[in-house]
């Protein structure tokens, strides 16, 4: 049986409007991620991960200089990319950056690695699209070698060779948490079990269930390879709201311009409404009150057997905005005092919210190995309340969901609910029966919003 699921949230920075209408400046989107990761981090969330664009409607060019300031900020929550576009970058300057985050974050480093559903960067940084492929091939390879931490010998096609070189910083404990971004690609599955690092599926549209071909295809892979399967991660887009019809009403406008934009250039029909609705009912946007959309998170995990669920959470009424300003402004009020006072609202207004002073592994149930990297069900985007208190509520009906569905034994936790959330020096859950796969990670992909709207 499955221990524990990570949640998490993740954003590409998406360049949001202010209350005039008017894009922001990137400068104050970038701001307002850290500022919701510093939140995240105070919630409880597991990890925050930020996507790679170099594009204008995304703010985030350079995810491992954001996260190195979420990190002077924060304590625990875990930072990532997602993903790092290694084909059109130097696999030795990526792991020095994340080594680098990994050293001033205390060791809550990790990179997820694709060849990038957006190619904007490879025109920018001089890299030929004819070779999408072999650039990702062999800078893969480069990075895998990396991991080990010892001096590198190694030679490639496209690039000079190396030999007996030594790369700084090393990763202070252990390697360096590295995962595989995968958008539907069975050679991109196997690829991942042949470097034996863990599974990250994109799943942003259509029934999630489509994908547990490739789940049984990574089993398979691992035990042609004769190793223990890695961990499989969910990342998906996902609002919160109130309720069904709130979260449909808010989330649709916004979310049918960003949609329609970027299919606009990939050569999409636009969306419908039907289409909207559809996705919300049974394919993969986690559209809903909080415990529609943890009922959902638990039917994937259970049917996928993902550890981690990272949530992308799109967009943000502007009904949240000041009460996002009077959470922010407890936490500015006096220092130690306004933070103890932020945390004694949130325990107000939730109860089953987590007592700051526990580990992070014993906060209130959030699903075995279920990373939502977007890394945001955290009240720091789509969802209605300020103070937090909506995103316990969001874990603790995931733990609840998972109890029903099966997936976790009804184990006592510190909150009275079912004790669903591992501690973070646990280790990742060992492959299961054949009948149930271990997921460790759901992703909602989060375009966190503060003080915004989604850029028309």
């Amino acid at each position: 049986m499955t221990t524990s699921v990570e949640f998490g949230l993740d954003t590409f920075g998406d360049v949001t409007n202010d209350d005039a209408g008017a894009p922001l400046p990137h400068a104050q989107v970038i701001r307002n991620v850290v500022d919701e990761a510093v939140l995240a981090d105070q919630l409880g969330i597991d990890f925050i991960g930020l996507g790679e664009h170099h594009r204008a409607d995304f703010a985030i060019s350079s995810p491992e200089t954001v996260l190195a300031a979420i990190a002077a900020r924060t304590e625990n929550i875990r930072l990532g990319s997602a993903v790092t576009v290694l084909s059109s970058d130097d696999p030795i300057r990526v792991f020095q950056r994340f080594a680098t985050v990994d050293a001033v974050s205390n060791g809550r480093a990790e990179v997820i690695l694709g060849r990038g559903s957006f190619t904007e960067s490879f025109p920018l940084f001089g890299f030929d699209l004819r070779q999408y492929n072999e650039l990702f091939e062999e800078k893969l390879d480069l990075f895998t070698e990396l991991l080990k931490q010892e001096p590198l010998t190694w030679q490639g096609k496209l690039r000079p060779p190396l030999k007996s070189q030594s790369v700084y910083p090393p990763v202070e404990h252990g390697r360096l948490k590295t995962w595989i971004g995968v958008g539907g690609s069975p050679e991109s599955v196997v690829r991942a079990a042949h470097y034996d690092l863990p599974l990250m599926l994109a799943i942003i549209g259509g029934d999630p269930k489509r994908f547990a071909p490739y789940v049984d295809l990574h089993q398979r892979a691992y035990q042609q390879f004769g190793r223990e399967p890695k961990p499989i991660g969910v990342h998906s887009p996902g609002y919160v709201a109130e309720t069904d019809a709130q979260a449909r009403e808010e989330l649709w406008p916004d979310y049918k311009v960003m949609r329609d934009r970027i299919g606009k250039e990939r050569g999409w029909p636009p969306m419908g409404r039907d289409e909207f609705v559809s996705e919300a009912e049974h394919g993969s946007l986690y559209v809903g009150a909080p415990e529609t959309v943890a009922r959902k998170i638990a039917a994937t995990v259970k049917a996928l057997g993902a550890a981690r669920f990272p949530a992308e959470i799109l967009g943000r009424p502007a009904a949240a905005r000041q009460a996002d300003e009077e959470h922010r402004a407890l936490w500015q009020q006096g220092g130690a005092d306004g933070a103890r006072h932020a945390r004694r609202v949130t325990r107000q207004n939730r109860h089953h919210n987590r007592d700051r002073g526990e580990p992070r592994g014993s906060a209130p149930p959030t699903p075995p190995d279920i990373r939502v990297r977007i890394r945001r069900f955290s009240g720091l985007c789509g969802l209605q309340r300020r103070d937090g208190s909506q995103a316990s509520e969001l874990k603790n009906a995931i733990g609840m969901a998972m109890v029903s569905a099966g997936l976790f034994a009804s184990r006592q936790g510190p909150c009275g609910l079912p004790a669903v959330c591992a501690a973070r020096s646990r280790p990742t859950p060992r492959r299961r029966s054949s009948a149930k796969r271990v997921i460790p990670r759901f992703h909602c992909f989060q375009a966190m919003a503060r003080n915004r709207r989604l850029s028309h």
